[in-house]
């Protein structure tokens, strides 16, 4: 009876029986994140910031932080390759997580009328899912991708906080 259940367990916790992005994204979020016709970044300001001036009535912010630049993603290939450079992130992740939340990066994805908004935060290892959901939900993330996914912005213009 227990080589049984030692075999049970093995295959539920075996590699392949489901990722870390799809165990903590909502399923309704991972639809519109797989198949995006719309993608915009967001270059963000890490708050608060010691003296940090309050936004000035008519000054743009995503999810309370300060909008430093943003840029629509134009073609599809590039929309897949950076939604998976977050997906790997996100799996890559082993839940260790800092108490801060200093995000320099921002997305939003539209699908069919529904969007789903990302705050991420490559220092903390944290990033905030704004979807479906009445709450924004929390994910752990993994540092590694941060270089690509900054580079990336940088490509399109977009000049991060801090580097």
């Amino acid at each position: 009876m227990i080589p049984r259940l030692a075999l049970l367990l093995a295959a539920l916790l075996a590699p392949g029986c489901g990722t870390r992005f799809e165990a903590e994204v909502a399923a309704a979020d991972r639809a519109v994140l797989a198949a995006p016709e719309a993608l915009e970044l967001f270059a963000l300001r890490p708050f608060p910031s010691e003296g940090e001036v309050p936004l000035a009535p008519g000054e743009q912010a995503f999810h309370g932080y300060r909008i430093l630049g943003r840029a629509r993603i134009e073609t599809s290939e590039a929309s897949a390759e950076l939604l998976d450079l977050v997906r790997r992130g996100i799996d890559a992740s082993d839940g260790v997580q800092a108490a801060c939340f200093l995000p320099r990066h921002g997305l939003r994805v539209e699908r069919n009328g529904a969007a789903v908004d990302l705050v991420l935060c490559y220092e903390c290892l944290r990033a905030r899912v704004y979807g479906a959901g009445l709450e924004p939900g929390e994910v752990a993330t993994a540092r590694t991708v941060e270089p690509e996914i900054s580079a990336f912005y940088e490509a399109q213009g977009l000049a991060l906080d801090g580097r």
